[in-house]
This record gives C-alpha cells, structure tokens and sequence, in this order.
C-alpha cells in the first residue's frame, strides 16, 4: 500500500483496511473507527488531522488501501461558484468513486463506478445508506444457491461458504475501474 504526500500542507495520507472478523459484523457494533478509512497525519508529528471512512462497519471486505490521487483544481461549490480547491480522488473497492477536499477531509462527491447493491447513495455528509439486504453472492456447485453476507451466520457456515467460494474461478471481489467513463 502507498500513501501520497502533499508538501503544501505537510500531510500524508493513508488508506485503512477492514475491520475484523471480516463477514460477522454482530461480533463488532458500530462503525468500527478508522476501518476503511482515508487518514491525514501531519507529516512532523504523525497526529491525526482528519479521517473520512468509506465503508462505516464493512461487511463486505471493502479496505480502503487504494493509492489516494491528488490534484489542484478548480471545484463548483453548492451555489454554482468555482474555486481552485486542493481535492484527493480515490476509486474505492466499494465501488465507489470519491471527490474529498484534501486539507479538510469534507466529503463533495460519491458515485458509483461499478454496479453496486449494497447502498442506495449518501448522507450529506457523504456516509452511504445501506439498502436493506446489503449485498449477496451466488455459491456455485450442485446447490446454485445464493448466501447473504449480511446474515450472522456461525463460524462453521461461514467457513463452508468461503471454502466453496474459494474454489470457484468466476468470484471477483471487485471489478476494474472503467477509465472511459466519465467521474467528475
């Protein structure tokens, strides 16, 4: 994983991985802080200036350790206004394209890149809202049948289905970002 560095702001920033135990969100409430995450940490002191966290309580195996891409350009606010803003962009494994104000962390965009079920678009404060089943994936074999990862399955299911999973040569944890279309 690598980090990127802004020398005007003498901040670098880091991407987080996913809380564990991966699939059983019941064995850890909450957001679980910092998890897939981007992190500012002054360069100096290597004290935490801000964080945004891109998936708040995963259950899916969506780490955050993408190389965040930063650019000075110029941003249109809410009232149509553009002004030149320091912004970090990042192509999360979540499927998710962001637009972050670099020297804040304030969320100013999120779309999809990829075909995502497992939110329905964001607070104001760019939090995703999850839909109601969350995501599903379809168990080859004999069965054919389809596993709900938000279901709090015991250890012992859930070790079956990552074993079935596992073998199958089809099963991508995440599609490749499509540069032909357009993000911002």
């Amino acid at each position: 994983m690598t980090g990127s560095y802004d020398p005007d702001l003498n901040l670098t920033y880091w991407g987080t991985g996913n809380p564990g135990p991966d699939f059983n969100v019941s064995q850890r409430p909450g957001d679980n802080l910092y998890s897939d995450s981007v992190v500012a940490l002054d360069a100096d002191t290597g004290k935490l200036k801000w964080y945004f966290q891109y998936t708040p309580n995963d259950a899916y195996d969506y780490d955050s350790v993408q190389v965040p891409v930063l650019v000075d350009m110029d941003w249109k606010d809410k009232n149509g206004q553009s002004k030149p803003r320091k912004m970090m962009f990042w192509a999360n494994r979540n499927g998710l394209f962001y637009g972050i104000d670099r020297s804040s962390g304030e969320f100013l965009l999120g779309k999809p890149f990829v075909e995502v079920n497992w939110m329905k678009g964001f607070d104001e404060k760019g939090r995703p809202m999850r839909t109601p089943a969350g995501p599903a994936v379809i168990v080859p074999g004999p069965e054919r049948r389809i596993v709900d990862l938000e279901a709090h399955r015991p250890a012992e299911a859930l070790a079956r289905s990552a074993r079935r999973i596992g073998k199958c040569s089809s099963f991508h944890g995440m599609s490749a970002l499509n540069p032909s279309r357009q993000m911002i």
